[in-house]
Order: structure tokens, then sequence, then C-alpha cells
């Protein structure tokens, strides 16, 4: 093992591995603490794994990242990179400390959270999506896990107040004491920038100490790709069959790319609230009947939209009195949504899945503990592959928070024709069915996506 890349949930483990396919990537998709499991053993140069963090305590998280590097560095690994979320989400000075409680001595550890190819910059130690610092955009609003600070040097001291914290650019220290600080922040605006702070770190002594999102992993892999340490990757082209998105989101990003979907002529399900709060749902007539309907349009029809709606207050239900916390609630929705899509999947497929925490529950419905990455099919959006009872389930990830509305249309398309990736350009603006559009690029999109795979 030469790389050990360590995230905080699945969609994050993905996502941060895809870049570095080419070197041969194993992915474990969550590691069993409780029954002293540890890392696999593996003949890959990366170990992507899944610390399953992002909404543990604070000392938990500790732990457990403390615990994988010191495996990781048992096992050979000479670069370690803790995944980040791109819009500073979860336990993040709580898991940098852990790194370097694994490795004392081995500091500091450059942190790059900037995604220049998604629009989220840092510029004097604060983190910017599309313009606005990140408290002020979508993932302030964030209905479960909102970000109410901007500033990457605060989010750490909030979480770990003993954690030194400087911040640099490319071209000078921004901060006199930068250069003693644990961890080093850097600046960064340009692909080139993040290139260059990956061609330091590997420059120096061992072992590598990285943070960031998978604008840094992509970035590493640029690095690794120049000095020839990668090999070409194949795209994964044609099917199998056609595209069910199945959307466990609540970020605003993410419905809007179900209404562009739905609003674009795709045929689109809503899931009762109910199916969310009552596991037995499942056994009922009335998902019977919803399981038999999605079959039918994923079978004739190239998209399929299952959207799970909005936030709801269980309360509302009819009959129910609900006094979980809200972290109860966001866990058990997680797992009944994703019992609901191990039951709506048979045979060879493919399905989207959007949400870390429905991804890794319906894995665990369906007995999966780790998975073969395909390829980056879109910029932070993953094509993964496992095997279920003899056939091939092929699974595409991401998480909330970005992307064109018009995502699921053209990925379908694109898989549909088994073209190469290729990220959106059209207009955000929906016209009110294929065949009336106005814009000639969308209107083939709409219409080619309109005919299923045989």
């Amino acid at each position: 093992m030469e790389i050990l890349l360590i995230a905080d949930d699945l969609t994050g483990t993905l996502d941060g591995a895809a870049a570095l396919v080419g070197a041969g990537v194993d992915v474990c998709t969550r590691i069993d603490f409780q029954n002293g499991a540890g890392l696999p053993t593996t003949n890959a140069a990366v170990l992507a794994v899944n610390a399953d963090t992002r909404h543990v305590a604070p000392a938990v998280a500790w732990e457990r990242v403390a615990r994988i590097v010191a495996a990781g560095r048992a096992a050979g690994a000479r670069v370690i990179m803790k995944k980040t979320d791109s819009a500073l989400r979860g336990n993040i000075g709580s898991e940098l400390a852990g790194v370097l409680d694994a490795v004392p001595g081995a500091g500091p550890i450059r942190f790059m959270p900037a995604f220049p190819a998604m629009k989220r910059v840092t510029k004097g130690g604060i983190q910017y999506i599309e313009g606005v610092p990140v408290n002020e955009s979508v993932f302030g609003r964030d209905p479960f896990e909102p970000v109410t600070r901007s500033s990457v040097r605060e989010i750490i001291a909030s979480q770990v107040p003993e954690l030194s914290v400087g911040c640099r650019s490319m071209d000078k220290v921004l901060e006199e004491d930068a250069g003693s600080a644990d961890v080093i922040v850097y600046d960064a605006e340009s692909d080139e920038e993040m290139s260059r702070c990956c061609r330091e770190a590997l420059d120096g002594s061992s072992p590598v100490l990285l943070a960031g999102c998978a604008g840094f992993a992509q970035a590493l892999a640029s690095v690794l790709d120049e000095r020839g340490h990668l090999s070409a990757t194949r795209y994964p082209g044609r099917g199998p069959g056609n595209l069910l998105v199945f959307c466990g989101s609540v970020n605003e990003v993410s419905t809007s790319q179900c209404t562009y979907a739905r609003k674009a002529g795709n045929p689109s399900f809503s899931l009762p609230d109910e199916s969310k709060f009552y596991p037995e749902w499942v056994e009922s007539d009335a998902f019977k009947a919803f399981e038999s309907q999605v079959a039918e349009s994923w079978r004739t029809n190239a998209l399929t939209v299952i959207e799970s709606g909005a936030r709801f207050d269980p309360n509302v239900l009819p009959g129910v009195h609900y006094t979980g916390t809200t972290e109860d609630l966001r866990c058990l929705v997680s797992r009944n949504l994703g019992r609901i899509l191990k039951h709506l999947v048979h045979g060879s497929c493919l399905v989207f899945v959007m949400g870390g925490d429905v991804f890794l529950s319906f894995l665990e419905e369906m007995g999966v503990t780790s998975i073969s990455l395909v390829a980056e099919v879109a910029t932070g959006v993953v094509m993964s592959e496992f095997m279920y009872e003899g056939s091939p389930v092929r699974v595409i990830s991401k998480s909330g928070g970005f992307g064109e509305p018009d995502l699921f249309v053209s990925l379908a398309c694109r898989l549909a024709q088994g073209s190469a990736p290729v990220r959106s350009t059209a207009s955000s603006s929906v016209p009110s069915s294929p065949v009336t559009s106005q814009n000639p690029k969308k209107e083939e999109v709409l219409v080619a996506c309109s005919s299923p795979i045989a």
C-alpha cells in the first residue's frame, strides 16, 4: 500500500478515490471497530476507507481515524490523505488531530480544502462556494448539519482548540507562525496551485500528511500521473440497463436536479412520508403497487427518478407522537430508504444513489462490505460495482449540494449512448416538454434520453 485515503462518509470515500483508480484502488465501505476488525488486506497501491465519522461524537471520530492511520502506516502507506468535505462539514478538527496523534512528529498536515473545478476556493483562509462564504451558501441552510462558519481556522478551533493552525498560499506565508503549526491551511483558486502543493509534499520526507476534498485527490492524481505512477483507465461504456435515480438527499441542489428531470418529461415517483418512518412499509400493499410501477418505468425508460421528498415531521403522521432526536430521525430515514432501494433492485441494473447515508444503508441491506470503482463519470460523480446474487449491480453515487440542474438527464443520455463522460454545459432553464425546447443541444439530450436501452 502506497496511499491510505480516509473519508468520513461513503460518497466522500468514492469521489476521493475515483481520481486514483489508475493506480489501483481497493474500497472498504466501513470499518467495523466494534468487532475488532482492522484494515482489509490489499495488494492495491491505494486503500480508500470509509471511517463513517461524519455524524459521530468528536472523540469517536478522533479514535477511528487514529486507529486507521496507525494500521495504514504499519502496512507501509507513505501518503496519508484525510479526505474532508469541501463544504467543511463533519468532525474535521478531530479527524486531523487523529492523524497527527497516530504519527507523532510527522506533521504538519497540508490542508487544501479547495475544489476549483466545482467553484469552491479558499482565499485568506476563508472557504467560498460559488463566490460566497460557505456559511452563506446552501450549506449554511442544510437542515441537518448547517455550516455556521467560513474560516477554516475557526472551524478547526471550534472542535479542537489546542490544534495550532496556520494559513499560507503557494507563494507566501499569510501568517508568521504558519511554518510551525500542526495544520497549514493553503489558499487555492486554481488546479495548478493544488498540484504545486502536492509536488511540494511528495518531494519532502516521509510520511506525507495531506488533507482536502476530492479536488486535492485529483491534484494528487495529476502529479502521480505526470510521474508515471498511474495507468490509463477505461470509460465503462453502456449499461447495464436504464438508469434509476434514487434521491435520498434533501439538499436544495439535489431537489432541483429532481425537478429538472421531472419537468423534462422523465417519469418521477415520490415516496410517502410513512415509507421513511415505518420499516414495515416495504411489506405493505402500497409498496407492492409502488414497486410494480417503478419496475415498469425502469424497464421502459432511459431515466426514472424516485424522490424521497423534503424533510418531514413524523408527528404529522396519523397516530404518531415522535420523541426521538433529529439525529435519530436522520438515521431512521436513511435505514428505511436503504431498505426500500434494496427491495427495488433485481438482477443486473444501474442505479444512481444520492446521499451518502442512504448509499451506505443500501449496501448494508445488500450485505456488501467492499466495492470496486469503475470510473468517475462526471466531477464528483462516481460509478462503482458489486455482485449481488450472481449479477453485477452498478451504482453511481454523489453527495448532495453540487452539480448542474440537468445532471440526471445528461448523464442518463451519455450512459445510454455509451459515450465518454462530458460535463454538462446546458442552460439551467427547463423546457415545458422535450419536443418543444428551443435549445437544439438541450432538445437533443432530452429526446435521446427518451429512448431506453434495449
